[in-house]
């Protein structure tokens, strides 16, 4: 029965997977959501505390900006600032479609490290490894805010299971940290 039910969860998932790749989404007939257009309604200066936890709990909390500012022909600037003053550090990227039909953009680092980025629903994803470590990052668009979240850790699986007859392996991986910020629209000066 197990392997009815994994079976037609695959088949589903391919359906959906293979359908077309217009965005078109149902609405939910419960609640409506207002799909943000990206780049044009993420535009602004955003600022919020970013809170970081492990498993014992949250360790600090820190200010962060991001700033999503038109730079001219579909290119964007994705500046993130972490903490103010003399312990302020900016990261100034800049954010470009790929394949907009798909939600697929590109995050230049302006370092040689380029990092893919899907557009889903109100949410920007990307998912990544780098010196041993997997990271997930989110970006999602609600009303007046921008969640950013984010979690890591060890690019090695934990733990390993299935890979019995017919079910398949499924590795496991421990998050280490993880980082979450809600933030706003800055107050203009």
């Amino acid at each position: 029965m197990n392997r009815i039910l994994f079976s037609i969860l695959l088949i589903s998932l391919s359906f959906i997977q293979c359908q077309s790749t217009k965005s078109t989404i149902a609405p939910n007939t419960n609640t409506e959501e207002k799909i943000y257009e990206f780049p044009e309604e993420w535009v602004g200066e955003w600022e919020g505390q970013l809170k970081i936890y492990n498993a014992k709990g949250k360790i600090t909390e820190i200010y962060m900006g991001l700033k999503l500012l038109p730079l001219g022909y579909d290119k964007y600037t994705f500046v993130i600032t972490y903490g103010v003053g003399e312990e302020k550090q900016e990261r100034i990227y800049e954010i470009y479609p790929k394949d907009t039909v798909v939600g697929h953009y590109m995050v230049d680092e302006k370092n040689f490290i380029v990092l893919d980025n899907f557009l889903l629903g109100n949410t920007l994803y990307s998912r990544f490894e780098v010196m041993g470590n997997l990271l997930s990052t989110s970006y999602e668009r609600g009303n007046g805010t921008i969640t950013f979240e984010v979690i890591f850790g060890s690019v090695e699986p934990i733990n390993e299971t299935g890979g019995v007859d017919s079910i398949p392996k499924v590795n496991s991986y421990k998050i280490g940290v993880a980082q979450k910020a809600i933030l706003t629209r800055k107050e203009k000066n």
